[in-house]
């Protein structure tokens, strides 16, 4: 598609042949991916950019938005409404939207006289803060990122999963 004459113009840029796309998917959830968006304004204005429909993503895949223009990285899944500020002069590549993997969540169960288990893997940039809760009592608590994986031997049973950003975003599972 192209640009129309005195209209704002959002689109974003894949990678690989840098050409405009209206819409984007990635075939790979499991590595950390990321969307060029550009923006060409059509007068020197303030604008403001919404993402919408991000519950169509598993919960646990954070969303962030980077504008590179003025270092700001905003976590799309805390805040979806970006307002800016851009000229005629700006670079139209100023935007980058990341996405991270989901967090990975492996059970076992247990047998008549032995354990089962919870696996817990998060690649990518995603940080998360974790309780592990039976009843509403506390089993485990910690930090489940790229260098932290969570490998738990529990008792059958009914657990609950609290996963928490830096930046506030929580997941119950």
């Amino acid at each position: 598609f192209k640009s129309i004459t005195g209209k704002p113009t959002l689109y974003s840029v894949m990678p690989a042949d840098n050409r405009w796309m209206g819409i984007n998917n990635f075939s790979n959830t499991t590595e950390t991916q990321q969307a060029d968006v550009c923006f060409l304004p059509s007068v020197n204005n303030s604008f403001t950019m919404q993402a919408n429909n991000l519950q169509s993503f598993d919960p646990t895949v954070l969303i962030v938005l980077e504008d590179k223009q003025q270092a700001v990285f905003q976590h799309l899944r805390n805040n979806n409404t970006y307002a800016f500020q851009s000229t005629t002069t700006d670079l139209p590549n100023r935007f980058t939207v990341h996405f991270s993997p989901a967090l990975k969540i492996e059970t076992v169960s247990a047998g008549c006289t032995t354990n089962g288990g919870i696996a817990l893997t998060q690649k990518g940039f995603a940080k998360w803060s974790y309780t592990l809760t039976s009843d509403t009592v506390l089993v485990s608590s910690g930090i489940i990122d790229s260098a932290n994986a969570v490998a738990l031997s529990v008792p059958a049973g009914a657990y609950t999963l609290t996963t928490v950003t830096d930046s506030g975003y929580t997941v119950v599972k």
